[in-house]
């Protein structure tokens, strides 16, 4: 084989592993960016996949425990929104006196887009508020 073929040859396989590794990182940065995975059945079924119950038997009786865990940890979070949400409501009504206009308008559009919820990403590029 000539030198100038297996250059070319090393040159092509170095470009295509650098392109698998690039889209394999890209994906594994997306991934963790995202959070892990919950899966169709949220909480109750993250937890049984992670904690892989030996039987059915032992599966039956996990579950209720995690449903009231999974209800628990949802009224911990509606409670925290609400409380959030009233905290920024509060502080508006304090910044008023002291805001111009343009001032307000940009509270007022914070407020809106993260609708009290300390658990959303911030918005951004690409990225849509929270649901309501």
């Amino acid at each position: 084989m000539k030198t100038e073929t297996r250059s070319r040859l090393f040159l092509a396989a170095t470009l295509l592993l650098g392109m698998v590794l690039g889209a394999l990182l890209v994906g594994a940065i997306g991934q963790w960016l995202a959070g892990p995975p919950r899966g169709p059945d949220g909480f109750v079924g993250h937890m049984e996949r992670m904690l892989r119950p030996r039987d059915e038997a032992q599966r039956e009786a996990m579950r209720p425990i995690f449903e009231a865990a999974d209800a628990r940890n949802r009224e911990i979070i509606d409670e925290t929104r609400d409380a959030m949400r009233q905290a920024l409501v509060q502080m508006r009504g304090e910044l008023a006196p002291l805001l111009e206009q343009d001032q307000l308008d940009r509270l007022d559009r914070f407020i809106e887009d993260n609708r009290g919820d300390p658990f959303a990403p911030p918005p951004g590029p690409g990225r849509r508020p929270p649901p309501r």
